[in-house]
């Protein structure tokens, strides 16, 4: 969690890194961010988060922005927020989320959550290509992932925990009919037969 000169919080996910000028923070609110955070941002003049994908800019609010390789997603949990991604700017209000991955945009309403599963030490998707269900399982357990005929492309609904691999792996290899085999640090996902 860091404490912004506003008194603003910033709490990262795991692999995620932010910088920012703080002798011009009085001026212009401005963060650049890689990964993935949650912001609780204080009132005052706009606030802005810029990614490779896209600018987020708010007065203040509560959100989160997940910027990885490939999966750009932005959810508002209060206040209102505006994104420009690819295309024209999309406004959110609570409860709102934009999203790019597989060169798809979609900006729709999320079930009722408060705040990032991930601060629960818990990773949560909403129809999330299975790839990035496996990159985040890399990026909380330290682990490398090898798939054998596995659509990586098709979505994931669910979570899993961040304290427990073995939960964790039947979390996502049970409702996707997956078997695996761990071995140290390399996990191995393959396919069922039907």
């Amino acid at each position: 969690v860091i404490t912004l000169p506003d008194n603003s919080t910033v709490t990262l996910n795991a692999a995620s890194s932010l910088s920012y000028t703080e002798e011009a923070w009085e001026q212009e609110r401005k963060i650049e961010l890689e990964g993935e955070a949650y912001f609780d941002v204080e009132k005052g003049k706009s606030f802005s988060v810029i990614t490779a994908h896209g600018q987020v800019t708010v007065l203040g609010t509560r959100f989160s922005v997940k910027d990885r390789p490939g999966f750009y997603d932005v959810m508002c949990y209060e206040g209102k927020v505006e994104v420009r991604g690819k295309g024209e700017p999309i406004q959110l209000t609570p409860q709102g989320f934009y999203r790019e991955a597989q060169n798809t945009v979609t900006h729709d309403v999320f079930k009722t959550e408060t705040k990032p599963a991930w601060l629960d030490r818990e990773s949560s998707f909403q129809q999330v290509p299975v790839m990035e269900v496996l990159r985040e399982l890399e990026r909380q357990y330290g682990v490398t992932v090898q798939v054998t005929q596995v659509d990586t492309l098709q979505y994931f609904t669910g979570k899993f925990p961040h304290g427990d691999l073995t939960t964790a792996l039947q979390t996502i290899a049970i409702p996707l009919n997956l078997s695996y085999r761990v071995h140290d640090k390399e996990i191995h996902l393959f396919a069922n037969e039907p």
